[in-house]
């Protein structure tokens, strides 16, 4: 029902089939969360720090690496029911675009390290942050929205199985 493309931006960053089979799970998850019961298109490019830093700067100017960005296509309000018109839908597919997620597997490495879980656990999380971000959720706007932001996180990983104890392969 939805396309979930993993694009890796170098040679070398690619992420096992298991870890992107998780991850469409938690994306899978978010979207029905929210009712959405059209089909949805999401890229998810795999990057370092570098990539990471140079789109960091040139969307946010910020001009250092981060964990990951989300750059949404539509504009949702969380909670809010969302009827895509004919136009907003890929012709040949049927499906809505909701934008792109782009992680650092070198940030994404270092914080399952410095958190003490494993890489695929922080992979998941930093796709269902990122995820909710491309639905209309902002952690940024106030403590509240933060609040519902990190709390929905986790509650999309559990639902998934994916706990701060699951392992890599």
């Amino acid at each position: 029902m939805h396309n979930i493309s993993f694009v890796p931006a170098k040679d070398g960053l690619d992420i096992s089939d298991k870890v992107k089979a998780l991850m469409e799970k938690v994306i899978t998850a978010a979207i029905a969360h929210e009712g959405h019961t059209f089909p949805c298109d999401v890229y998810i490019m795999i990057t370092d720090d570098g990539g990471i830093c140079q789109l960091n700067n040139e969307h946010r100017g910020k001009n250092s690496p981060t964990d990951v960005l989300s750059f949404p296509m539509q504009e949702f309000t969380p909670g809010e029911e969302y009827i895509p018109s004919p136009l907003e839908l890929d012709p040949d597919t049927g499906a809505l675009m909701l934008g792109d997620i782009v992680i650092s597997l070198d940030r994404a490495k270092a914080q399952a390290e410095e958190f003490n879980h494993s890489l695929t656990r922080e992979l998941c999380f930093l796709c269902a942050h990122s995820i909710l971000h491309l639905l209309g959720y902002d952690h940024e706007l106030s403590e509240e929205d933060e609040k519902i932001h990190f709390a929905l996180q986790e509650e999309l990983l559990e639902s998934c199985g994916i706990s701060r104890d699951v392992g890599d392969e």
